[in-house]
């Protein structure tokens, strides 16, 4: 296993459906944050890394979650990051969310390294950039 990050983040009222339980978008909305913090804390700097490959960001071709534990208001949750598989156009990444020592989520994503195509400016998925990769690790 290469580098792994971590995020704070505090449950406000707010996240919370009617029964009190943080709802599903805020986690997710929470991984997302926590997969760019990975990178930037890695060092990544986007426009500048993969030898001119104009890396904008990764796409999400696959988010899988497992719900073990609850949380809600004012729990402060700790969410680790780190990559758990290359291949050569994708990887996985995994996040581990906890509360203290109790597991409430696990998550791993397929995502993919992108570029804006020059010609019609749209993401196109593009092979995982070897110096991003080094990194990484």
């Amino acid at each position: 296993m290469g580098k792994t990050t971590t995020m704070t983040v505090e449950i406000c009222y707010g996240d919370c459906d009617p029964a009190g339980l943080v709802c599903l978008p805020r986690y997710q909305r929470w991984m997302e944050a926590a997969a760019v913090h990975f990178f930037m804390m890695c060092g990544t700097q986007w426009r500048e890394a993969a030898d001119g490959e104009g890396v904008v960001g990764t796409l999400l071709l696959e988010h899988c979650a497992k719900f073990i534990g609850r949380a809600t208001h004012g729990d402060s949750l700790l969410i680790r990051t780190h990559i758990e598989d290359w291949r050569p156009r994708e990887f996985q990444q995994k996040h581990v969310i906890t509360r203290r020592e109790e597991l409430i989520c696990e998550c791993t994503e397929t995502r993919m390294f992108c570029h804006r195509d020059p010609n019609d400016r749209h993401l196109v998925g593009i092979a995982v950039p070897e110096v991003l990769r080094r990194l990484c690790e």
